[in-house]
């Protein structure tokens, strides 16, 4: 998964959103057994290029891997692009109160959970159907000990209210809006106009 932006000197930002990505406190980080941590969570894996994201407002480092020959294919065609983790991103975006920011994609749900105010999680889960999905947020909130009703959802990507998706986690939590930022809805040539938190996270990225 990736993204790019080109700026007004055509320089080349790629944003890679795979989910192999663990954040590490700043204090806990070793350079050497970073690829170790990742095995541990992720399982082993091969042809992969190791990268050490430092995130110095938030005291943490982004540790991940990319396929190899994705990664070569940018650095051929575009040897002077810069590279991030939309994660890394992702994590100056917490705001204030106990927030569950979901990114909902086909097959897969993107979390950013921040209690009071701290960031705690960003992962990626893939999911097959809506209570996987729900399943997972419910998760989050005991493992860190939050009550659902005590959570704000805020919800991205492909998503609408009429969903088997929305209803299941409207069940469950009660604070839900939709994430668009300070977007606009976005009108299609076709004359379709499409809600702006399908797009917001990743205009964001590119803003």
């Amino acid at each position: 998964w990736l993204s790019s932006k080109i700026d007004s000197e055509c320089k080349v930002f790629v944003f890679y959103n795979f989910r192999e990505s663990i954040l590490v406190p700043e204090k806990f980080h070793n350079k050497e057994n970073s690829g170790s941590l990742l095995d541990l969570m992720f399982g082993q894996s091969e042809d992969y290029i190791l990268i050490q994201e430092h995130v110095s407002s938030k005291s943490i480092y982004n540790i991940y891997r990319v396929p190899e020959q994705i990664h070569h294919w940018f650095m051929l065609h575009f040897p002077k692009c810069a590279f991030k983790h939309s994660s890394s991103n992702q994590t100056e975006e917490i705001k204030e109160g106990t927030v569950i920011r979901c990114i909902v994609s086909f097959g897969s749900l993107k979390v950013i959970f921040s209690n009071q105010g701290q960031l705690q999680l960003i992962q990626l889960f893939p999911y097959s159907s809506p209570e996987d999905a729900l399943y997972f947020l419910l998760r989050v909130c005991e493992t860190h000990g939050v009550k659902p009703t005590d959570v704000k959802i805020q919800l991205n990507g492909l998503l609408t209210s009429d969903s088997a998706l929305f209803d299941l986690i409207y069940n469950y939590f009660t604070d839900i809006d939709f994430y668009s930022s300070s977007f606009s809805d976005i009108e299609m040539e076709n004359g379709i106009e499409l809600p702006a938190h399908y797009f917001s996270h990743l205009l964001d990225l590119a803003s």
